[in-house]
């Protein structure tokens, strides 16, 4: 079996979730799953909440996003339940605007994440992958396939620039 990938994300919203489901498709890998509660939990309030538990329980590493003024409560729950456990976090963080102790984002979650990756507010789902895919393969000791970087862009830019 492959690597379990908790994709932890806000989730209120149609553009979080149009967003998460984007991000996941991008990131997709046979070497992997990725665990999006948006389409894996459903029942009541406290389905929901074990689900989510066991989801993160049985990751081999723990994707955050880390955007708005304030990063989602729900997601600071999961990176800190997934540092105790010591599972590898990657947090990334698309927003553009400053917060926290260290300008990017508050200190807590900063250090817990084993890898940060900031992108500009305008990067295309394809540019924010790129560096992803290469923080998961590294941290989950996967080789990265040749192949995977001539594939075709799912995502292409919508400002008309091409990607390398």
């Amino acid at each position: 079996m492959g690597k379990s990938i908790y994709f932890a994300a806000p989730l209120f919203s149609k553009a979080e979730k149009d967003f998460n489901l984007s991000l996941a498709i991008a990131l997709h890998h046979p070497n992997w799953q990725i665990f999006l509660p948006q389409t894996e939990c459903a029942g009541s309030h406290e389905a929901i909440f074990h689900t989510c538990v066991k989801g993160v329980e049985e990751a081999d590493l723990l994707l955050a996003i880390l955007d708005g003024a304030d990063a989602d409560s729900g997601t600071c729950w999961e990176i800190g339940y997934a540092f105790a456990r010591r599972i590898p976090i990657v947090g990334l963080r698309t927003d553009f605007r400053g917060t926290g102790d260290s300008g990017a984002l508050n200190l807590m979650l900063k250090y817990a994440c084993t890898t940060l990756i900031l992108t500009d507010g305008a990067a295309t789902i394809s540019e924010i992958a790129q560096p992803l895919m290469t923080a998961l393969m590294t941290l989950l000791h996967l080789p990265e396939p040749a192949h995977s970087r001539d594939r075709p862009d799912p995502f292409p830019s919508p400002r008309g620039d091409s990607e390398p």
